[in-house]
């Protein structure tokens, strides 16, 4: 059972905080539906919006107590974009080891019966250090226009919650499309800097450190393993054509499990996405798919009645996000990801809080705020691959 919290913000925040920590040194979170239940007191699957008991006008302390946000995440998680399509992971650790080259890729033998025990040899580590981002967007409403709702014809707090709520989503998902050379300092991660590789700087598409991602200094030798598969043209744009397409899967299919392509995607806008459909239409590559999302990422969904329909390319679904970054005067570039390696971490899920509390604002109004902890993390970078400069 959820306890009531306090009026204030800050008073709302601690008793969720104190709630998740409590429940990760408990060691009680492994799964997303885990996370779930330490924030919202129910799974996902329980309930699709959960509230502790409703604060009436006659009430004393004039707040309106946590509005959980289990409903806002799983709209999230059923949008056809691009942070509905990525997996969802609780936060495991704040970084992870890498083998970043084997200890010898040559064949061996030893001479019979004469034949020594060759030296030992050993693999390359690398640690890459990953802190999760606290993204929020909070709003307001002064008391006197809270009272007026329903008297005169003005925005009332309801409109105001639900256009945030809408604002919140979008901006999470435009955070996953900023341009890699927009370096990241309180955002989250980006696609196009996962996708990115250090051959864009010798290309003259971004500058020196933009590539960087985690850390990791990709243009340093010993941080190549790091490099994604990018195509581009020097920053000329050049129109698209089926060789790109497949020139990205023939360079990142062999890092893709045992050649598996489940669970992996194809990103892009609706202009490029277009574009691919006038060249593919008469070929048997191009295909419709039926999938679903949740926060397991994007599954082919078996049946004719589950999931909805995209367009998929050699089996691949391709998913259409009008925030994926357009090319100045050409189309949207595309990504092909594999699920396996690249998801959103989330230390806490995505939360609502809500007070009136005059004293606590030190202002006469109702605020409201939206936030959660999370990065987009990827642990192989081999495997992700970007196609831009097309028109």
């Amino acid at each position: 059972m959820v306890e009531p919290l306090n009026p204030s913000l800050a008073g709302q925040q601690m008793r969720i905080s104190n709630r998740i920590a409590k429940a990760y040194s408990g060691n009680k979170i492994r799964t997303i539906q885990d996370l779930f239940y330490a924030t919202y007191g129910v799974t996902l699957d329980e309930s699709r919006l959960a509230k502790d008991a409703p604060v009436t006008t006659l009430s004393t302390d004039y707040a309106r107590n946590i509005l959980y946000g289990a409903a806002l995440q799983s709209q999230i998680n059923v949008m056809a974009n691009t942070f509905g399509a990525l997996p969802k992971k609780p936060w495991a650790k704040s970084g992870y080891r890498a083998l970043t080259a084997a200890g010898a890729t040559t064949s061996m033998g030893i001479t019979q019966g004469t034949g020594a025990i060759p030296t030992t040899v050993k693999p390359t580590f690398a640690h890459v250090d990953i802190t999760p981002k606290t993204l929020a967007n909070s709003f307001d409403m002064s008391s006197t226009m809270v009272k007026l709702a329903g008297k005169d014809d003005n925005v009332t707090w309801d409109e105001l919650q639900k256009y945030e709520q809408e604002e919140f989503k979008n901006r999470l998902n435009r955070g996953l499309h900023v341009d890699c050379t927009t370096l990241v300092t309180t955002n989250i991660e980006s696609i196009d800097r996962v996708a990115a590789n250090t051959a864009m700087v010798t290309g003259t598409l971004i500058d020196a450190g933009d590539e960087d991602i985690y850390g990791i200094d990709r243009s340093d030798s010993a941080g190549s393993w790091a490099d994604a598969y990018v195509n581009d043209n020097d920053t000329s744009d050049r129109y698209i054509a089926l060789s790109h397409l497949d020139t990205m899967l023939q360079n990142v299919e062999p890092y893709w499990g045992e050649g598996s392509r489940a669970n992996k995607l194809i990103i892009t806008g609706y202009d490029t996405s277009l574009r691919i459909a006038q060249l593919l239409q008469s070929q048997l590559r191009y295909t419709k798919e039926r999938v679903t999302m949740s926060v397991n990422g994007i599954k082919t969904a078996p049946g004719a009645d589950a999931g909805f329909e995209v367009a998929s390319f050699d089996g691949i679904p391709m998913i259409r996000d009008s925030n994926v970054i357009q090319e100045s005067g050409g189309i949207s570039r595309v990504y092909m990801l594999d699920l396996d390696h690249v998801w959103i971490g989330m230390l806490q899920p995505v939360t609502y809080l809500e007070s009136d509390d005059y004293q606590a604002l030190d202002k006469f109004s109702r605020e409201g705020v939206y936030y959660m902890e999370a990065e987009l993390i990827c642990d192989l970078f081999k495997a992700q691959g970007s196609l831009r400069d097309l028109k």
